[in-house]
């Protein structure tokens, strides 16, 4: 018997334990920030210019056709960087392929900012005078929350870090 309550403890124990990770898992998966900024940063907008029904409606087929389009730069873009590294493991790297293929990265980046400019800019042209105003104060918040961090700053070296090796004496006879 008491063999039995042993097991259904060890067994209660063990379900709790799964559904903790599957709680930690649930909260903490990846794209949880990113994803989760976009509506905000859509809902932001919605709220503080006051957008009227008919704005609303042509705010979110904006931003829906925005988001097509820059889906798939994103998708190239993930093409060509992984053409161009694939160059590093080549036998033999062809450094016009990998100098053609940074320019087409730089293209294609070129392409996702000219995209995200032209959709601000229609945004702008759906708003009143007033509404435009308030856009030019806002926009800073606003491009906090659909862009992503800036990446930080190297840090220093630390002031244990040895010196780098002195260079051995070549031995001459």
């Amino acid at each position: 018997m008491n063999n039995t309550r042993f097991l259904k403890i060890v067994i209660f124990v063990l379900i709790v334990i799964n559904l903790g990770t599957l709680a930690f898992m649930w909260f903490n998966r990846p794209g949880n920030g990113i994803s989760a900024r976009r509506p905000v940063a859509a809902g932001f907008l919605v709220k503080e210019l006051e957008l009227s029904g008919s704005q609303r409606k042509e705010y979110f087929r904006l931003r829906s056709d925005h988001r097509i389009i820059l889906k798939e730069l994103q998708e190239h873009d993930k093409a060509l960087h992984n053409l161009f590294f694939e160059q590093l493991f080549s036998e033999v790297p062809d450094p016009k392929s990998v100098h053609d293929l940074a320019d087409s990265i730089a293209e294609n980046r070129r392409k996702m900012e000219m995209l995200t400019y032209d959709h601000f800019n229609h945004v702008k042209q759906i708003l009143t005078p007033a509404q435009q105003e308030k856009f030019g104060e806002i926009f800073d918040e606003v491009l906090r929350m659909v862009l992503p961090p800036p990446p930080s700053p190297p840090s220093p070296p630390s002031p244990e870090t040895p010196p780098p090796p002195t260079p051995l004496p070549s031995a001459e006879k």
